[in-house]
């Protein structure tokens, strides 16, 4: 058996539970352990009853002996325990609102609870808050205030601060929240974790002591972005019993790894190149060349260990821009020779249409593109290697492929591309390198929304998983 994480989290549980190396009642004799023994007082209201939990736990430990992949593919929250804040309804337990004189026990869950529990959740308690919400502090309540875990001399922000606290503490893998004005994001950003504030309607909130019933969402407290995803995925649906419960379409979490200063930078190398030696193609190159050694650059740092790949992206694309604009002040007032079009509106006399038909070689050639890596990556033995490694790196090394220089490999050809799309705003629209290229940048934006839109909805429907899949998620 191995031991059990410091910090626990939905990732860090499922895989030793599919190795058979831990067993959710061990997890949860921890976790009730870890608070008794560590936890200050003003964390919690109501902790649940720990012989309910084991007994739940040690049901699931054997759903997990008896087909592990099958389990946890079933109930996708397997033995993951998590806390709630005590102005969600758990049947049984009393909800307070932080106000003792308010206290009533609900005979019913609120309808995130119960689809956390329908996918194998563990309810380790109920937390502290502001009173009513009335507060972003976490100091506002006769339970006690909540101190932050990283310094007791600071607060925990609020109104969701008991939440925020034992998630940041490790006493839970994840907890719920309630955000209608911040409450949610406010004590993440306190306490040094992910805070989700879903789109209001996406989430039910059935069941939830209301603040404001149309700006009203539970949020969600995690240590990644990639678990507050999957706890995401497994709340979201349409509740026929919310009135404000709507189906909302959702493109998923962003990139890891933005290419904003590779585009700029791109477009400056082309730009200047191309004035300097009078062909566009060479600057064309040069954009090439320039994305190719950032992308290489950004994937060589995210590959080293305790590097945060977001962290990385934002530094790179500021140094990409500001680099961008120190080389590119000699070029502001020359002009530069453009990219060629193809003029395909020669037969109408038209001018309009004749001006909406001159099409530039590169935006050709990214349709051809587009559609090959589509096929490749859906189609192909590398491209199927490929996906496995950006979904999976711990599958992908078992199966004896090399992560990290691939990984490098293509996030240097992804940067590769971004410099040709910045050769694409200089030397075709808006053809300068001065202040209008924010709007090529801008048109390039929408373009991009909808591109990852239409991918979305192809993957969809490629997808087995489409069939089973009713939520939002990365993989469908």
């Amino acid at each position: 058996m191995s031991a059990i994480p410091a910090t626990l989290t939905v990732q860090g549980l499922r895989d030793p539970y599919l190795a058979g190396e831990l067993s959710p009642a061990e997890v949860v004799v921890a976790s009730f352990e870890r608070i008794r023994r560590e936890s200050p007082a003003e964390i919690w209201i109501t902790l649940a009853d720990q012989s309910s939990a084991m007994s739940r736990a040690q049901a699931l430990a054997a759903e997990l002996a008896r087909d592990p992949a099958a389990a946890v593919a079933a109930l996708p929250l397997l033995g993951i325990p998590f806390a709630v804040k005590d102005n969600i309804d758990v049947a049984g337990l009393p909800t307070t609102a932080a106000c003792p004189a308010f206290a009533h026990t609900p005979a019913a869950s609120a309808a995130v609870v119960h689809r956390l529990e329908e996918a194998g959740a563990i309810l380790i308690g109920k937390t502290n808050r502001d009173q009513f919400a009335t507060g972003l502090v976490g100091t506002r309540s006769p339970y006690g205030a909540v101190r932050n875990p990283f310094d007791p001399a600071y607060i925990s922000g609020g109104s969701s601060s008991g939440s925020a606290a034992a998630a940041a503490h490790g006493f839970v893998a994840f907890s719920l929240g309630t955000d209608t004005a911040g409450s949610g994001r406010v004590p993440a950003g306190f306490c040094n974790l992910v805070g989700i504030k879903p789109t209001p309607g996406l989430i039910s909130t059935r069941g939830a002591l209301p603040a404001c019933r149309s700006l009203d969402c539970v949020s969600i407290f995690a240590h990644t972005v990639g678990d507050a995803w999957h706890v995401l995925s497994t709340l979201a649906g349409v509740d026929h019993g919310d009135p404000y419960s709507r189906a909302i379409a959702a493109l998923g979490p962003l990139p890891r790894r933005f290419r904003i200063g590779v585009l700029v930078f791109g477009a400056m190398s082309s730009y200047g190149t191309a004035y300097l030696s009078g062909s566009p193609w060479i600057g064309l190159a040069a954009a090439a060349g320039a994305g190719l050694l950032l992308g290489a650059l950004h994937g060589a740092i995210c590959s080293l260990p305790r590097v945060n790949d977001i962290a990385v992206s934002i530094a790179l694309m500021l140094f990409g821009t500001g680099l961008a604009f120190f080389l590119g002040k000699p070029f502001i007032q020359p002009e530069a020779p453009m990219l060629p079009a193809l003029a395909l509106g020669q037969w109408s006399t038209n001018p309009h249409v004749r001006v909406a038909l001159t099409i530039n070689v590169l935006f050709v050639a990214g349709i051809v593109l587009t559609f090959l890596l589509d096929w490749a990556l859906r189609s192909t033995r590398w491209g199927l290697v490929l996906r496995l490694m950006g979904d999976n790196a711990q599958a992908a090394r078992a199966l004896g492929y090399p992560v990290v220089p691939v990984r490098i490999a293509a996030t240097a050809m992804g940067g590769l591309l971004a410099g040709i799309g910045g050769a694409f705003l200089s030397l075709y629209y808006p053809g300068s390198w001065n202040g209008g290229l924010s709007s090529g940048q801008g048109l390039m934006a929408v373009a991009l929304v909808i591109f990852a839109r239409w991918v979305r909805r192809c993957n969809r429907r490629a997808s087995p998983l489409a069939t089973t899949c009713s939520t939002p998620h990365p993989t469908c």
